[in-house]
């Protein structure tokens, strides 16, 4: 599976380059939105997966998913965030994101997320409808918060 890394912290895109390429995963990785977007562009039959981050300067993660969905549809994506708000997840769902995964996580909390949303085919996959989205981060949030997941240390 090919996996596009999106983060403006080098060292964040390195070590999961080195964890995801030790599983398997072959890893393009992006240090802005732009260059994300350009990657995209370019080799969007190429890619199976992005994980971005949510906060970069220029385009954060939320408008590359924007993006995505209007220029790529159904590119599965998975937002990594430090601010595990509602109203992030909100957004994010009512934009079609994929998974979430809180930092600080580890590698095997990141592996699980990947696992989840691709049980789906891509082609099979049916996004959250905007006027359902407050419930789903609401039952997300809820489950997120019952089960300890809160940060994947």
């Amino acid at each position: 599976m090919n996996v596009l890394i999106v983060d403006n912290e080098i060292v964040q895109v390195e070590n999961l380059r080195i964890g995801l390429s030790s599983r398997g995963y072959h890893v393009l990785q992006a240090l802005s939105g732009h260059e994300a977007l350009n990657l995209i562009e370019n080799d969007a039959n190429q890619i199976d997966l992005v994980i971005t981050d949510y906060a970069m300067p220029g385009i954060n993660g939320m408008e590359l998913l924007r993006n995505i969905r209007l220029r790529h549809g159904n590119l599965p994506v998975i937002l990594m965030t430090a601010y595990g708000e509602r109203d992030i997840i909100l957004d994010a769902l009512r934009h079609q994101c994929n998974g979430f995964i809180d930092k600080p996580f580890t590698l095997e909390g990141l592996l699980h997320e990947i696992y989840r949303i691709k049980i789906p085919s891509r082609q099979n996959m049916s996004p959250v409808p905007p006027e359902k989205a407050h419930r789903f981060c609401r039952s997300f949030y809820w489950q997120h918060q019952a089960t300890g997941n809160r940060h994947l240390t």
